[in-house]
């Protein structure tokens, strides 16, 4: 399909992939302000400009210059150095056959922990604490008591803390978290934070990975270990070719 030039500086054309090249290696923060009309019209320009100053630096000859000519070799030979060895790691496909069989012999690997997915309260002292509970055991809802009196950013979801395993929360906290059943509300627990008032909502028990959640960890693990083996394996294949001095 034939590009739609955008703007012309002498015989060179700026095209609509010129302009998606230039957005889409910005910064994603970045990257979201040029997003519209004004923002490709913003970088229109500014390819215009780039444009301007190539044509005025050739009919100068500065790209016959000395210093020009070392700076181009060398970023020619970093920029054939990176494309040779995507190249050459570009042969690490890793097929679903493979996935499956590692999958298979290495389930071990695969061991989803328990979790958990809880709501807490969080208030300074335990007297606090203990005059919640008593008014949630008589009737309010946890969600509504944790808006009311919670410190956590979690109060504004009622409190809720979403899925966590073990480890991810502070052990003093986790110890009791775990212990609870599901529905069951925790007594005052103090930690580091202050007391904590815990509602255990629902458990996912540990267990085997699913293969089809499994398949992508294992593609990049395995592509990895490949692309390593040919990468190091190449290395010693050229040592063999070409004479190498290393003085550090």
């Amino acid at each position: 399909m034939e590009q739609k030039i955008l703007a012309k500086v002498g015989d060179r054309e700026i095209t609509m992939s010129d302009v998606e090249f230039v957005i889409n290696n910005l910064d994603p923060n970045t990257r979201q302000q040029f997003h519209s009309e004004e923002g490709t019209k913003r970088v229109v320009e500014e390819l215009v400009n780039q444009e301007l100053f190539y044509l005025d630096a050739v009919k100068n000859n500065v790209d016959k210059e000395e210093e020009f000519l070392k700076q181009y070799e060398k970023v020619k030979a970093d920029l054939l150095k990176q494309y040779y060895v995507t190249k050459l790691l570009a042969k690490a496909d890793i097929d679903d056959t493979e996935i499956f069989n590692f999958y298979g012999a290495n389930r071990e690997m695969f061991v989803d922990k328990e979790e958990l997915r809880a709501r807490h309260i969080l208030v300074s002292t335990e007297e606090e604490a203990n005059k919640i509970v008593v008014e949630i055991s008589g009737g309010l809802p946890f969600e509504e008591a944790a808006k009311k009196y919670s410190s956590c950013p979690s109060s504004q979801q009622g409190g809720d803390l979403g899925f966590f395993s073990v480890g991810q929360m502070v052990p003093e906290f986790d110890k009791v978290a775990f212990s609870l059943k599901s529905g069951e509300m925790s007594a005052p627990v103090k930690t580091q934070f202050g007391y904590h008032v815990i509602l255990a909502e629902e458990k996912k028990p540990a267990g085997i990975m699913p293969y089809d959640k499994a398949k992508e960890l294992i593609r990049q693990h395995l592509g990895g270990q490949r692309q390593q083996d040919i990468y190091f394996g190449k290395v010693n294949q050229l040592k063999k070719i070409y004479d190498v001095t290393i003085n550090v």
